[in-house]
């Protein structure tokens, strides 16, 4: 009888609603729903607190198409219902209904343990969209189920606020939120900017994706460091951001992690030394470049004076380094008799990979004209910063 739409059925399917049997009562609470008359909110009320979750259910998402702010209260108690069914159908109702009121709970909904709830509450948060959702939804841009991540995109998409456009922007400046969205929700999120945009007729620069981002990878040490520090200047003054682990990284970040993002990256600037060749906090990015393929196009080096890479027995010392650290860790766990090596084990293979692939890798360094440190410095690293350009304009 719902299907057919008479409000003439709607007596008897409220009377279906006090049914014995819960199937009829799932169905009459559907047909109130395509229906959609408000004659049937008082019955439809009483359904939210009937014994049977997929009664429960319906009865919320009839009260959604309705649409009645009467029902927001009852609604915003479903949203704490003992089963996930009936929560994401009273999140899907109260964003039908569009009504503020409703956004604390929604924004609470965001966090619940099911995701389809977490999925319809971003959905919601879009339909009413007010600038009080922003913060949650950009939160929920970290959730662990992608489809949720869309949700919150497209819900900030629809708020389509000042606010909202330098949120999303800051987002995509973010490498940790770049490197999780990737593929679905990254590329959204572009959309949603646009869309944005020619609402607000209002248009910033859209930051690069990550495959067009720039990293740079450098040791510690202090002339090395300071080579760094330039080389972000340089790049900032041309409009270019560099992404650097002490600006990028925070407590208890993992510095793996943020490793294996440079050696994604599309353009890594790489400020080349002899303690940059014996660590292995920097081997490990090296390795991580090569192993992503495009080594040549994708590494900007900067070769200092003391990398001894040019002649073929300075760079067979580096392979000789790397076999000492692999013996001495070799021997030291011999002589250990240690149960449990996990993570010491996998310092012995990243020495080991190090070791392997240390010469190819000095040897496509060498052989490319990096020109000397002085010389990036007096132009103001002008050569690289055109390098980098080209590349991202050729990828684009």
């Amino acid at each position: 009888m719902g299907n057919i739409g008479s409000e003439a059925a709607i007596p008897g399917l409220l009377q279906a609603l006090e049914d014995s049997h819960e199937d009829v009562r799932r169905y009459a609470a559907e047909a109130l729903g395509n229906i959609g008359s408000e004659a049937a909110i008082a019955g439809l009320l009483q359904a939210l607190e009937d014994s049977d979750k997929y009664v429960r259910g319906n009865a919320a998402k009839a009260l959604g198409n309705i649409g009645t702010e009467a029902a927001i209260p009852m609604l915003l108690q479903a949203l704490e219902d003992s089963h996930e069914s009936v929560r994401w159908s009273a999140a899907y109702a109260l964003g039908n209904i569009g009504s503020e009121a409703a956004i604390p709970e929604l924004l609470r909904a965001l966090e619940d343990s099911d995701r389809n709830v977490r999925r319809n509450a971003a959905l919601a948060l879009g339909n009413i969209g007010s600038e009080a959702a922003i913060q949650g939804l950009l939160k929920a841009l970290e959730d662990s189920d992608r489809d949720v991540r869309r949700n919150a995109v497209y819900a900030l998409g629809k708020i389509s606020t000042e606010a909202t456009l330098t949120a999303l922007l800051n987002a995509l400046k973010n490498p940790n939120f770049v490197t999780a969205n990737n593929g679905d929700t990254f590329y959204e999120a572009y959309s949603a900017i646009s869309t944005i945009q020619d609402k607000l007729k209002y248009y910033q620069p859209l930051p690069q994706p990550m495959n067009q981002q720039i990293y740079i990878s450098y040791n510690w040490q202090e002339h090395s460091n300071e080579i760094a520090n330039q080389l972000v200047q340089a790049f900032e003054a041309r409009g270019i951001a560099i992404i650097r682990d002490k600006n990028h990284t925070t407590y208890k970040d993992s510095i793996k992690k943020f490793m294996q993002q440079i050696g994604q990256g599309k353009c890594v600037v790489a400020v080349i030394s002899d303690r940059y060749l014996k660590s292995e906090n920097c081997m490990f990015e090296l390795v991580e470049i090569a192993k992503n393929g495009d080594f040549y196009d994708r590494i900007f080096p900067l070769v200092l004076k003391d990398a001894r890479i040019y002649k073929a027995a300075q760079r067979l010392s580096y392979i000789q380094y790397w076999e000492e650290r692999i013996q001495e860790l070799e021997n030291a766990m011999k002589s250990g008799g240690l149960a449990n090596l996990q993570g010491i084990t996998d310092d012995l293979n990243l020495y080991t990979e190090i070791r392997n692939r240390i010469a190819s890798l000095t040897d496509i360094l060498k052989d490319m004209n990096t020109l000397t440190p002085d010389l990036h410095r007096e132009s103001e690293f002008a050569a690289m910063i055109q390098a980098v350009e080209t590349k991202l304009i050729e990828d684009s």
